[in-house]
């Protein structure tokens, strides 16, 4: 469960509490009030909600990657081609040509007057992991400031845990626990940042932090979500990218738990840029159902633009198109950006 308290509630004051309803303390960030509880029934549950000093109990909520329908770039999973890096100029990249997204956004423009972004800025990662070993990646991730929050064991053996997965396809290699299992977060980290090998991302300086808060099956809890947006503030991010979705109509408390969260970020200089969602469901019009990351008045709600299909060399139609997948509607949604599109001439 989580939970949201008074400010000032004392950890030691709170973690008795939960003891006494027999539950454990998973985390707690003061800074918020915002913590997580493993162990309670749902009678107990209530009756913590009832407690002072708690403001709202609500269960845990899985969420789900949002992946491109049709992506902006050629896959990043898999071995690269041999090439030049052009970390200076970007447009260098052999794939370069077939990534109509740069050139709608003019990326190449900013890339020609020396805008590559800079190392000091730091930009996190709510995803699947990022692969370190990635040629495309490597030397732009802080591995310091990197973190898992996804769960550890399995008793399951059908449905083995991240790091099981680790241990049983890498052993011995080292690799971290925010290694991305899926690819989806190494493909959405190389669009922010990218050594320019093969493909271009928007920068090729900024410097990426992973966390990872969805497994190799691209599913999440929102409390891990929640908590990785805490953890990529306190380590300094500047910018959270969370390409990563839930429409709802029910759990509308955790629309207050999303705001004390968002708005703790954005209290100390971070920028949260979120998906809209791929459902395809105008949320001026919805019914009730709404977008839960973007229910948040402190976050940046980015749906989807893209050309009619073409062939990969083009030429590319209105890049602007709304994406027939993109969940719309200008009461969560304040921009749009490349992401792709279904259609067809």
């Amino acid at each position: 469960h989580g939970v949201l308290l008074s400010r000032g509630t004392s950890a030691a004051q709170f973690g008795r509490m939960v003891a006494s309803l027999g539950g454990t303390v998973a985390s707690y960030h003061p800074g918020t009030g915002f913590a997580v509880v493993d162990g309670l029934a749902s009678v107990a549950a209530a009756r913590l909600a009832g407690e002072r000093g708690v403001q709202a109990v609500e269960p845990d909520v899985v969420s789900q990657i949002v992946d491109p329908a049709f992506e902006s770039a050629p896959a990043l999973a898999g071995e690269l081609d041999v090439g030049i890096a052009s970390r200076d100029n970007p447009a260098a990249a052999t794939l370069f040509a077939f990534q109509w997204h740069h050139r709608a956004i003019r990326a190449h423009t900013a890339w020609a007057a020396g805008f590559l972004g800079s190392p000091s800025v730091k930009v996190a990662i709510l995803d699947s992991g990022i692969d370190g070993t990635h040629q495309e990646l490597a030397g732009l991730i802080d591995a310091g400031r990197s973190r898992a929050f996804v769960a550890t064991g399995s008793t399951d053996p059908l449905n083995p845990s991240d790091d099981q997965l680790l241990d049983a396809f890498f052993p011995g290699s080292g690799r971290p626990a925010w290694s991305d299992l899926n690819g989806h977060g190494t493909f959405t980290a190389a669009t922010v940042s990218s050594n320019a090998i093969r493909a271009a991302g928007v920068t090729s300086k900024v410097t990426l932090i992973a966390v990872k808060v969805m497994n190799a099956r691209g599913a999440g809890s929102i409390l891990d979500i929640l908590n990785g947006i805490l953890h990529a503030t306190d380590v300094g991010a500047d910018v959270i990218n969370m390409s990563l979705g839930a429409v709802a109509s029910g759990h509308g408390g955790y629309i207050g738990f999303l705001n004390r969260i968002t708005g703790y970020a954005r209290s100390r200089g971070v920028t949260i840029v979120v998906a809209s969602g791929n459902e395809a469901i105008d949320l001026d019009h919805s019914g009730g159902v709404y977008a839960a990351f973007c229910s948040s008045g402190m976050v940046i709600c980015v749906s989807a633009t893209g050309p009619l299909y073409a062939p990969i060399q083009g030429p590319y139609g209105d890049v602007d198109r709304p994406a027939t997948y993109s969940t719309i509607g200008t009461s969560s949604v304040d921009v749009a950006a490349p992401g792709g599109n279904f259609e067809t001439d």
